[in-house]
């Protein structure tokens, strides 16, 4: 990944991929990468430290694969930056390997002690860009982005669609707070809210760096934030869920 960061640097990277991924990150998070490996292997009882202190470095980078998929598939008009998603692909393995360092020996007997505040934290963060949505259809103006108002398109119906699907997943996981969840469900919640994390930190950091452009301005930062507070809530609930024997609080 530093390799790749300096080539970006010294090529020169195609400004939409720059907004969110810097050269600069990708360099960074490479180097957090290995110091992370390097130095859990010296001392075993920091790793799981060491290696969430390297995973925000790592997010950001990762949720650019999800716009390299729609400029390989033709949806975003734009050509394929080669460099950016081998960066991005790099950044994805080092999420699971660091993920899968982060949690490994922490016993899943009852899950982790989450309050059930968070939940509904998850659930809030989840509606309110559907909520946005919603008010922009019904002709209200504020943060509305250009052309959006009494608009009913794909670009409405599929984040009001995620956004009400998300919450009740928030919703439904609660079933299982002080019970036995299936194997599938805190793997699903872990791999969601990794992703909404990732989109949630490069969108507040390219609205910080850009914050007067078509991307980002106006509602851009809400929304950016809205994403990591429900991505983080999501993966507290990964945590909280457990395929063990129950755990009462």
């Amino acid at each position: 990944m530093v390799t790749t960061g300096i080539l970006m640097a010294t090529t020169g990277s195609l400004e939409y991929v720059d907004r969110g991924m810097p050269a600069a990150l990708v360099i960074s998070a490479g180097l957090a990468t290995i110091a992370a490996g390097v130095v859990a292997g010296v001392m075993a009882r920091a790793r799981r430290v060491l290696a969430l202190a390297a995973l925000p470095l790592l997010l950001p980078i990762t949720a650019q694969l999800l716009f390299h998929g729609l400029r390989l598939t033709g949806l975003i008009p734009l050509p394929v930056d080669s460099l950016g998603l081998v960066a991005s692909a790099l950044a994805a393995m080092g999420v699971v390997a660091l993920w899968i360092v982060a949690v490994s020996g922490r016993s899943r007997a009852g899950g982790a002690a989450v309050p059930i505040w968070v939940v509904w934290v998850g659930v809030a963060a989840s509606l309110l860009y559907p909520i946005m949505k919603v008010s922009w259809l019904l002709g209200s103006p504020w943060l509305a982005p250009a052309g959006t108002d009494g608009v009913l398109d794909g670009a409405f119906i599929v984040p009001v669609g995620v956004g009400l699907v998300a919450a009740l997943s928030c919703l439904f996981a609660t079933r299982w707070w002080n019970s036995p969840a299936p194997g599938w469900a805190p793997l699903a919640a872990t791999l969601g809210g990794l992703l909404l994390t990732g989109i949630g930190l490069s969108g507040l950091m390219t609205a910080i760096r850009f914050p007067d452009t078509e991307l980002t301005g106006g509602s851009g930062p809400l929304i950016y934030a809205s994403w990591l507070v429900w991505g983080v809530c999501s993966i507290a609930i990964s945590q909280r869920l457990s395929t063990r024997r129950p755990r009462r609080s």
